[in-house]
């Protein structure tokens, strides 16, 4: 285990540009949207998708920054508010990161609504010839077997394999997910595949966790998939000490078999990290990174890193969150990392900074130094965002565009963009 890593303190603060490109909760009651929660996906031309935990029903949307090449500017569209059906049949509560087809029709997850308060669904947008309209169809309803058995309350989106290399998805090949709960025996949560045969979906749970002694862990909140067809993720529990696991899904032979990379909280206090709760991304090497909200040496969260070698994978930390006082390094990350050029990770942390310790960060982590891109609530009333639980996606510009869940002129979240000092 290696934990050496410093704060760069001659550069950590040096200001990158922050540009605030949508305030939410502009129009009564937040039927705009409001408290966006997952990355943001950037199509070919530029616009920007992502969903919201507020809408017309109160129940979310999916919403669009739509790029005007001619001006740079985005107009900010509604696609779809949650709820719009009895019962919230549609779903309601959208979360994680969307991704896209070939034919730019938009695939995600709602944690809840379709057959059940609480069950949740997957679903795809498509839009019609001039992108004018979209029409919702709900692909699965979770919870739909006796006692959940097909999962309940989906995590983080949806993944397919050779997503890590950004190729869009070609719209017909199986889709896999996580479900937070559900599942046999003991309602642990399940990781799911998606097939489409001609119009209709099924659903197939491809392991179900803690059906041994929970070592593979409890309630998966991530799934990614490489370019072999393998899946890697994070569960938020179980574990050999119950503080969540790393995890590899094999196909065999028609089956799966999952092996653990590591459980966390094996070393003293935890110092290892404790709690992953965003999804994986892996470089050209095939190495995993992540983070956790808990342990590490100050208890408030990490970055790691695992090579994946079966159950002989080694974790490394790459960095432990608030060694500075008051947290002004950041503290619990919650968003999915993005790698750049020459290995650097960009992410986000839900609080820390050094204007607010509930303020959040954006930050960049190279060669064992992290260097603070931007630290919320800057402005009165955090009128530049607050509280960062969705991670940053990267333009081919190099630019970070992200969302702030709450702050904002508004008090109901951003999306912003920021060009990191060079």
């Amino acid at each position: 285990m290696v934990c050496v890593v410093n704060f760069a303190a001659d550069d950590s603060f040096a200001a990158a540009k922050l540009k605030t490109l949508h305030d939410f909760c502009v129009k009564d009651g937040c039927s705009d949207g409001a408290l966006p929660n997952g990355e943001l996906l950037m199509d070919a031309e530029g616009n920007l998708y992502g969903t919201s935990a507020e809408g017309t029903h109160n129940a979310g949307n999916v919403f669009a920054l739509i790029l005007d090449p001619a001006t740079g500017k985005r107009k900010y569209r509604v696609l779809h508010n949650f709820c719009a059906e009895e019962l919230c049949a549609d779903g309601s509560a959208p979360n994680g990161s969307l991704i896209a087809d070939t034919k730019g029709n938009l695939y995600g997850t709602t944690r809840g609504g379709g057959n059940s308060e609480a069950g949740g669904t997957a679903f795809e947008l498509m839009p019609n010839a001039d992108r004018s309209k979209w029409k919702l169809k709900t692909l699965y309803k979770f919870c739909s077997l006796d006692t959940c058995a097909d999962g309940e309350i989906p995590w983080s989106g949806l993944t397919y394999t050779g997503a890590s290399s950004g190729a869009p998805y070609d719209g017909h090949s199986p889709v896999y997910g996580a479900t937070y709960g559900g599942g046999l025996p003991l309602d642990a949560g399940i990781v799911f595949q998606l097939t489409r045969t001609g119009k209709t979906w099924s659903a197939t749970s491809i392991h179900d966790f803690c059906s041994g002694d929970c070592d593979d862990g409890i309630n998966p909140v991530a799934v990614m998939a490489d370019g072999n067809g393998n899946l890697f993720g994070a569960a938020a529990a179980g574990g050999p000490l119950n503080q969540g696991t790393v995890f590899e899904l094999s196909p065999n032979n028609g089956n799966w078999m999952l092996t653990s990379l590591y459980g966390f909280c094996q070393q003293a206090q935890c110092v290892d990290g404790a709690g992953p709760a965003a999804d994986l991304v892996m470089d050209e090497s095939g190495s995993l990174y992540g983070t956790t909200s808990g342990g590490g040496a100050s208890g408030e969260g990490m970055v790691f890193k695992i090579v994946p070698n079966g159950v002989n994978s080694q974790l490394t930390v790459l960095y432990n969150f608030c060694t500075l006082a008051d947290c002004a390094d950041g503290a619990k990350p919650l968003g999915k990392l993005t790698v750049g050029a020459n290995g650097d990770l960009f992410g986000t942390t839900l609080q820390g900074g050094v204007h607010s310790q509930f303020g959040g960060t954006v930050f960049r982590l190279r060669n064992g130094s992290i260097k603070l891109l931007h630290s919320f609530c800057a402005l009165a009333d955090c009128a530049d965002g607050t509280h960062i639980h969705a991670g940053v996606i990267m333009d081919e510009s190099a630019n970070l565009l992200g969302v702030a869940s709450s702050g904002g002129t508004h008090g109901g979240g951003t999306v912003f963009e920021l060009r990191p000092g060079r």
